[in-house]
């Protein structure tokens, strides 16, 4: 049950960021639709936020579970010195994880509604601190997007090996 959650808050988490990277986020470069996009993104913003949250709740948890039962989640396995494979990637997935929430917690709280914000004072975005704020928060969700997908890979890793 717990590597079913885990897959399924997955899915939403992962999903949800390349439904906004590539097929939402993309229009705000269109000046007739940015208004349009910017208030989609205004009121599905909160949704979309929570629904991530609690997507990553469930990842730490069953993720947690997950690793102690089988094994890497434990004094010995974490402090053992030939790192094996496996033990690599579940640390880098551990790092990985803890860096995508530190790149969740930037973007949904400062610099995506930074971004908005700057948008909605300059709708054209041609303002130098609209330019520099759009491409801090178009970054940092690029960024965990890829981060996230990498620990996708990374899981598999874990449960299947290397080859």
């Amino acid at each position: 049950m717990s590597v079913s959650a885990h897959v399924l808050a997955a899915i939403v988490w992962v999903g949800s960021t390349v439904v906004l990277a590539f097929a939402v986020v993309p229009f705000l470069r269109d000046p007739r639709l940015r208004p349009a996009v910017l208030e989609l993104l205004r009121s599905t913003g909160p949704r979309l936020s929570g629904l991530g949250w609690g997507a990553l709740a469930v990842l730490v948890t069953t993720g947690a579970f997950n690793l102690h039962a089988r094994g890497f989640l434990t004094c010995a396995a974490l402090t053992a010195t030939p790192v094996t494979p496996l033990a690599a990637a579940a640390w880098a997935k551990l790092l990985g994880f803890a860096g995508i929430i530190a790149i969740h917690a930037a973007h949904d709280l400062a610099w995506g509604p930074a971004a908005a914000g700057a948008l909605e004072r300059d709708p054209r975005g041609l303002d130098r601190e609209t330019v520099r704020l759009r491409c801090r928060a178009r970054a940092a969700a690029r960024g965990g997007m890829v981060l996230s997908v990498a620990l996708v890979f990374a899981g598999v890793v874990i449960v299947r090996g290397w080859f």
